[in-house]
């Protein structure tokens, strides 16, 4: 290996461990350094890639994610954060046709899943984030956002039964999410069970949200 590959190397860590600090622009600049002085490191690109998309700088993130899936078309990781740039800025068939090539190559990738059913919800595309949502739970059947999005997608396609089911699922990994409780709490107002509607609705406002404990009030359902 060259002495510029070494000092390559030697920069990427450097510009990994400024970033795990949440030193973003000391990790830019020892991306760049590393990018200089080996202009195909694959690696240097998809880490200063990834954090230009995190500081909204999406046009630089997704050129230097293009330059790394040039270098390795298999690269699943500038795939997956190429498409939550693509994501960011609303191009959500680029966003959902970089997630799937993500599957392609990482087929047990946990945040893919969570992420392509996100924009698959957005697009309106209900079943197809259902399917994703429930592959997401079969990788990690404690991740608990996950039930939260199916049963949002869940109650949209008017399965209550379903919604409800995954609420009280998220409810039994975590007490503690306040909108498991009121999204439950609408779901059993909606199949006209009002008592467990209530019930929710004050275990809801206990954890701090009064909104659907008054909105009850207000409608005289309390």
């Amino acid at each position: 290996m060259s002495l510029d590959k070494n000092e390559a190397e030697a920069f990427l860590k450097s510009g990994k461990s400024h970033k795990e600090s949440g030193k973003n622009e000391l990790a830019i600049a020892d991306y760049t350094k590393a990018i200089e002085l080996n202009p195909d490191y694959e690696e240097a690109y998809v880490s200063r890639g990834t954090i230009y998309g995190e500081l909204g700088q999406n046009d630089l993130a997704i050129a230097d994610l293009n330059r790394a899936i040039e270098l390795n078309p298999e690269n699943g990781e500038a795939y997956f954060f190429r498409g939550n740039t693509y994501n960011n800025l609303r191009k959500l068939d680029l966003a959902v046709a970089d997630y799937t090539k993500t599957i392609e190559i990482v087929p047990t990738d946990l945040g893919v899943y969570i992420n392509r059913g996100n924009a698959y919800d957005d697009l309106g595309e209900n079943k197809l984030a259902v399917a994703d949502y429930t592959k997401a739970i079969e990788i990690n059947p404690d991740e608990p956002s996950t039930y939260f999005n199916r049963g949002v997608i869940y109650n949209k396609l008017g399965e209550l039964e379903l919604a409800i089911a995954d609420y009280t699922k998220l409810i039994e990994i975590t007490q503690s999410f306040v909108s498991a409780y009121i999204n439950r709490g609408v779901s059993y107002l909606q199949l006209g069970d009002n008592q467990k509607a209530k019930e929710d609705a004050i275990k809801a406002s206990e954890l701090g949200d009064n909104s659907f404990l008054n909105g009850m009030k207000q409608e005289g359902l309390i």
